[in-house]
């Protein structure tokens, strides 16, 4: 990976943590993420991301999203064979709604913390 990608990728991380924080969620970037102890990316509201920037690499992704915003809808979700469907919402629709779950809910409800 060139230094220019890093930079870009380092700088997409801090735009995610400036927009958490802009909205009064608790954010950091993980200093040297996967190349340290400490794996992922960025941390939000207690849960952490891995953090991807491409140049046209999601075009198609968006085009559909902002399809399904046009016509009224929240967001998206996406599957591939035999993989777990994915929700997709821009990041600040997200963050806002993690804020708001954060104030109205005493701790999230997740698959991971879910005993069956």
């Amino acid at each position: 990976m060139s230094r220019q990608e890093k930079q870009r990728g380092k700088n997409f991380e801090y735009r995610i943590v400036n927009l958490a924080k802009g909205l009064g969620l608790p954010s950091r970037r993980i200093p040297l993420s996967g190349s340290a102890q400490e794996k992922l990316d960025v941390e939000i509201a207690g849960m952490r991301f891995e953090c991807k920037y491409r140049g046209r690499e999601f075009v198609q992704i968006y085009r559909w999203l902002e399809k399904a915003v046009e016509e009224g809808g929240e967001g998206l979700i996406i599957s591939s064979y035999r993989k777990e469907p994915l929700v997709i919402v821009s990041a600040k629709e997200y963050f806002e709604f993690l804020k708001f779950f954060n104030s109205n809910v005493d701790g999230f409800i997740t698959s991971r913390n879910v005993k069956e």
